[in-house]
């Protein structure tokens, strides 16, 4: 009987464990279980097709054994539990860059390496860059098409004190910092929205930034949107429809935006999230009003501004080139710079942005403004060649010119192209 037993369990046993070995298949084939796809952003494995060339050349068997290796029945189940287990065990994020900061916060090594001045760039670099942007403000002024820099804050500079101490140690001075002063001491317009946050960091601490998050919050993103069009407004001269906010509500179910990291990691159960502001808001009727046609240029804090609202309701339409290396035209629609025109989009503009958050200022604008001074520096270097020509052929000037190079120790074609370049943008502003 004992033996009877035995053997009946063995063979339960072994059914159950049959079972368990091929639920795997039998979901990958009939997928009789939902399953919620992973969050954040990966290249997905393609399916091959098998082919004589492929075969031989052992590329389907590689392509095959990766899309398996991707698609096998409750992957995603057992991912998320392989991530809980080093979240709650090993305190691991398994998620791209993420830190761990004290009493929960997640963060983003590169916002870190922001605010510690571990990314610095160097004054001279920062300089050369804002000289470019100077130019190009001119360049695009004389078009009437106005341009806007907006240096938004970033997480780890906003919420330093959850940073861990062996992390948080200050390497030097920071390219926000600089760009900030330099920006200050220019005639070039923008708008300092991580110095505005400072400000209202006390009475709002933990409303403009998320726990989970890495970008400011969807509350902290309208502030910043409804700031912007007024800007705008205000550069282009027009009575822009504005954002309204009616009112805020606090929410304990988190937006997309404010939970993007905490989603990001792919757990089981998501790290612990606190209630966050959300408002309510809507758009002035555009009757008698003007909506100008803009071109932002920018990171990834872009996407979290009401940005489909904005195009239709504040803009007439709006090129978003995301790091410059792409343009969304209408939205999710991607097209590779390569493929656009570039000047004839500029041409067709009233309004540039340049917006980037603190952990990305180590290579803004992305080249951009080169690529604007290229399309039109032809324009641009006659006008200084012209302007050039023009205080030579006057004596007192010219002797004025040879008196600052001396008191400045640099050669006088240098003081000249100075000088050139001052009364070019003097005459801007006329």
């Amino acid at each position: 009987m004992l033996n009877q037993n035995l053997k009946t369990f063995k063979h339960k046993l072994f059914i159950f464990v049959m079972v368990i070995l091929l639920l795997p298949v039998i979901q990958q084939v009939l997928h009789f279980c939902k399953v919620a796809p992973l969050n954040g952003d990966y290249k997905k494995a393609e399916k091959p097709e098998i082919s004589f060339a492929n075969w031989f050349k052992s590329e389907y068997q590689i392509k095959e054994v990766n899309w398996q290796n991707e698609y096998f029945g409750f992957r995603n189940i057992l991912v998320r539990l392989h991530n809980q287990v080093g979240y709650v065990i090993y305190k691991k994020p398994y998620a791209n860059q993420v830190v761990f900061g004290k009493n929960g916060f997640l963060f983003a090594q590169n916002y870190i390496d922001a605010f510690t001045g571990k990314d610095f760039i160097g004054e001279t670099a920062i300089g050369a860059k804002l000289q470019k942007i100077k130019l190009v403000t001119e360049i695009l002024k004389r078009k009437n098409i106005s341009m806007l820099c907006v240096l938004a804050p970033g997480k780890a500079s906003f919420f330093h004190e959850f940073i861990e101490d062996k992390d948080a140690s200050i390497k030097g001075r920071t390219n926000y910092s600089v760009y900030a002063k330099l920006l200050k001491d220019s005639n070039i317009p923008y708008i300092d929205f991580k110095q505005w946050f400072d400000t209202l960091k006390v009475k709002q601490t933990h409303f403009l930034f998320p726990k989970n998050g890495i970008h400011w919050s969807s509350y902290g993103a309208i502030l910043a949107a409804d700031s912007l069009i007024k800007k705008i407004g205000e550069m282009r001269n027009i009575d822009i429809p504005k954002l309204i906010i009616d009112r805020v509500v606090l929410k304990d179910e988190l937006s997309e935006t404010d939970n993007d990291v905490g989603r990001g990691m792919n757990l089981l159960v998501g790290p612990k999230t606190y209630p966050m502001p959300y408002a309510e808001y809507h758009f002035e009727n555009d009757r008698n009003k003007t909506k100008p046609r803009v071109i932002v240029v920018a990171d990834s804090y872009y996407w979290t501004l009401p940005t489909f609202e904005m195009r239709e309701k504040s803009f007439n339409g709006v090129n978003f080139l995301y790091y410059n290396k792409e343009l969304h035209p209408t939205g999710p629609e991607m097209i590779p710079m390569s493929k656009v025109n570039l000047k004839e989009l500029i041409l067709n503009t009233d309004m540039v942005v340049l917006l980037c958050t603190d952990g990305n200022l180590s290579g803004f604008d992305w080249n951009f403004s080169q690529n604007v001074f290229d399309l039109f520096n032809g324009e641009y270097i006659q006008r200084l060649k012209e302007t050039k020509t023009r205080i030579q052929k006057d004596a007192a000037w010219f002797k004025l010119i040879q008196k600052k190079a001396i008191a400045r120790k640099i050669s006088t074609d240098s003081m000249l192209q100075i000088d050139a370049m001052f009364v070019i943008e003097e005459e801007n502003k006329k």
